[in-house]
């Protein structure tokens, strides 16, 4: 009752807030006190000047890459639209009337470009059944690229395949989402560029409990927990999705496509639980590739402190008597189950998190605004909520999980080539969790795009880390003048900011 009140209130609150707030102020654009100590080896993307409205045209570059390899730098250069690099146009040579209807399926919009979506479930170690949704394009080879098992593979055979980029790639979407939010922009999605014009052999993942929870009662009770008072079902939080969920996909999509290594591409919650495991774990080293961070939540942004409803949120969440032990709010699935498809769930949703999270449309495509919202939200936990918000025991927000988890001050990638051959005295006591490898090729790529508008995380503090202190062949960052949290996945230019660096790196 306390949370149906809670969320009503809150609906209320965002559409007088949407009502009063003239549109020219819709983004909120004060200043964020972001400090880059290194802004020379990052990867500055300057904002996109005002084009036509059109978005139904080929894709073009309108910057000019300049590359400085002493400092790993990539400059990127406003040409006022003229194109200097490598664009899609050629490729593609298509021009798609995306499709206005509001379908909760991917693969109504998918099929209309040539591509199909194929359905996989996959259950984890400990008993939750996962959506895979596979991106299948007829007029490319799946899997690896001899088309033979892993262990028939020579080394040859492996090599061009490396060379050829063709390892396949797996997308974890973020909190209260699911992987369509990678695709729901149609043409114009990180999806359907790198799988229809990169020719990438794509792979959608979902953690638990998505849209409609499963699970399989006999490993449930296998790794049932000695707290009876907690629903195993729902008794789970990162750590779990971490440990199960992620090597669950990753295992799979390995095992369909015969391939030793994928590329992994997180968004937000999805790069927490990549991160948590690269940094913390040896489990997925050895299979991961690139790892691509879409917003990353490492660290947790100024919002969270001053945003009234969150700071409200994050006082009850520990409150068993206000949230339970379940689901998190899941009249919010309800909801969702009665209304999804219709303008006004769409808009309610927008209006709803635009309050809430300070995310503006003003970057979107407006013709796709409302295809954004069929996909969300999914069923998660009180559990990982409270991980995230709860003041009193370790979280995202108080700050208590990164110390341990993600210390600023520690080397997480240490290699002999940059880090024991620059030092001038024992650095061992400096590092992390992982011990040394001779040179930074040992450890997956890990490309960081960063929006310099995020306020819902601290997107700044881990650009420093890595600039501070880890080995400049392990990462390069591409930090992002205009963008806020989910243009790094809606936005009209997500193609030549976001999924064209993706393609030329992986």
């Amino acid at each position: 009752m306390l949370t149906t009140q809670f969320l009503g209130g809150l609906f209320f609150i965002s559409i007088i807030h949407q009502l009063i707030t003239p549109k020219s102020k819709a983004r909120d654009e004060k200043a964020i006190n972001n400090k880059i100590k290194h802004p020379a080896k990052i990867i500055f993307t300057p904002a996109t000047r005002s084009n036509s409205s059109n978005t139904n045209k080929v894709y073009e570059n309108p910057f000019e890459h300049v590359h400085d390899d002493e400092n790993n730098v990539q400059h990127m250069k406003n040409n006022d639209g003229k194109n200097n690099g490598k664009t899609a146009g050629s490729k593609q040579g298509l021009f798609f009337s995306e499709p206005t209807e509001l379908v909760p399926d991917l693969n109504y919009y998918f099929q209309q470009y040539g591509l199909l979506i194929e359905p996989f479930k996959v259950t984890t170690e400990d008993g939750f059944v996962l959506d895979l949704w596979h991106i299948i394009n007829p007029s490319i080879k799946q899997g690896n690229v001899s088309g033979n098992s892993s262990s028939s593979l020579t080394n040859e055979e492996k090599s061009d395949s490396k060379r050829k980029g063709k390892l396949p790639i797996l997308f974890i979407h973020g909190l209260l989402q699911s992987s369509g939010s990678f695709a729901s922009s149609g043409t114009e999605s990180i999806a359907y560029y790198l799988s229809k014009i990169g020719e990438r052999d794509c792979w959608l993942g979902n953690n638990r409990c998505g849209f409609d929870p499963e699970w399989d009662t006999t490993k449930l009770k296998q790794y049932k927990k000695g707290n009876g008072s907690t629903s195993v079902k729902w008794d789970w939080d990162i750590q779990e999705m971490c440990n199960y969920d992620l090597p669950c996909l990753v295992d799979f999509v390995l095992m369909k496509t015969g391939c030793f290594k994928l590329n992994l591409i997180g968004h937000s919650q999805g790069t927490m639980q990549s991160l948590l495991s690269l940094v913390n774990k040896t489990q997925l080293i050895n299979k991961i590739d690139n790892f691509v961070a879409l917003s990353p939540a490492i660290y947790p942004g100024e919002l969270l402190y001053k945003k009234i409803p969150v700071i409200l949120m994050a006082f009850f969440i520990d409150f068993k008597l206000v949230y339970g032990i379940k689901s998190f709010i899941p009249l919010m699935l309800k909801m969702r189950n009665i209304m999804v498809g219709t303008k006004i769930f769409s808009n309610l949703s927008y209006i709803m998190f635009n309050y809430l999270f300070d995310w503006s449309d003003t970057l979107w495509n407006p013709k796709l605004r409302n295809r954004h919202f069929l996909f969300s939200p999914v069923a998660i936990s009180v559990k990982l909520m409270r991980w995230w918000l709860s003041p009193s025991n370790p979280s995202f927000r108080n700050g208590k999980f990164s110390k341990a988890f993600f210390p600023d001050d520690k080397i997480w990638f240490p290699t002999v080539e940059y880090h024991e051959h620059n030092a001038t005295a024992d650095i061992s006591d400096n590092f992390h969790k992982h011990q040394l490898k001779n040179s930074g090729n040992e450890w997956p790529k890990i490309l960081i795009f960063a929006p310099k508008q995020d306020r819902l995380v601290d997107g700044a503090r881990l650009i420093n880390h890595f600039t501070t202190y880890e080995d400049p062949t392990v990462y390069k960052i591409w930090y992002i003048e205009d963008y806020s949290h989910l243009d790094v996945l809606w936005a009209k230019d997500v193609i030549t900011k976001i999924a064209q660096p993706i393609l030329e790196h992986i």
